[in-house]
């Protein structure tokens, strides 16, 4: 019976121990917070808070974390002068916590385009527009040929495609700059006169004008080469 009795009053003492401890524990978890989120909103601190919780429950090195706690705590003090949360900043904890363990994820959408690009997309939709157009525009007039022949088509597609990649370049790097993206608008317009002024030099024997059905395929055929380079170049420009 007494060797019972001790090894429950062994069993009482850790029990108590361990009751002081976790009680330690807290009060500490609770002072860490309090010094690491010391100035945040009660809902900002309360993100935070939740945030360094499922960071240490995933083993995140205690260096790198108390790096990217204050690195956020002082972005955070700034940013909620401007009534903007932790949420709308950073997502929800779990996402932030996705982000601080596999690095930001670059979204299509927001990859910058280059020059050639833009106007590859440009170039091939001109082409397939004018394309069908001509082909549709023979069905109503077989009399005469298409609107236009082949060069014509060609020259006003590569100008196209080239002035509104410029545009695109220009107003997105000047969105403010009202008066550069003005004179960048009257250049595209003197490329396009100048275009067509050098067109009507061009004798009838090279600018060829094709048959309408012949239009029509090229114009479903650069749709099927733009549908194949969409995905493998990254088009944005149009939804087709």
């Amino acid at each position: 019976m007494s060797e019972e009795q001790t090894l429950r009053e062994k069993n009482k003492q850790a029990a108590v121990k361990q009751k002081e401890l976790r009680s330690v524990a807290k009060k500490e978890s609770a002072m860490e917070r309090v010094s690491h989120l010391d100035g945040l909103t009660k809902r900002n601190e309360e993100y935070m808070y939740n945030l360094m919780k499922a960071l240490d429950g995933i083993n995140y090195d205690p260096e790198k974390k108390a790096a990217i706690v204050q690195e956020m705590v002082t972005e955070l003090k700034e940013k909620q002068k401007q009534g903007i949360t932790a949420n709308k900043l950073y997502g929800t904890v779990k996402e932030r916590i996705e982000m601080i363990q596999n690095g930001p994820k670059i979204e299509k959408e927001k990859q910058s385009q280059s020059f050639w690009v833009v106007a590859l997309d440009n170039f091939l939709m001109m082409m397939i527009l004018f394309s069908v157009m001509y082909g549709i525009l023979g069905f109503f007039d077989l009399g005469q040929a298409a609107s236009g022949g082949i060069v014509t088509l060609v020259l006003v597609a590569v100008v196209t495609g080239l002035s509104l990649a410029y545009f695109y370049k220009v107003s997105a790097k000047r969105k403010k700059d009202w008066v550069r993206i003005v004179i960048t608008m009257i250049e595209i317009v003197a490329a396009w006169l100048l275009t067509f002024g050098l067109i009507s030099y061009i004798p009838d024997s090279i600018n060829i004008v094709l048959n309408h059905y012949v239009y029509l395929v090229l114009g479903i055929a650069l749709f099927g080469v733009r549908y194949y380079l969409k995905d493998r170049l990254g088009f944005k420009r149009f939804p087709l």
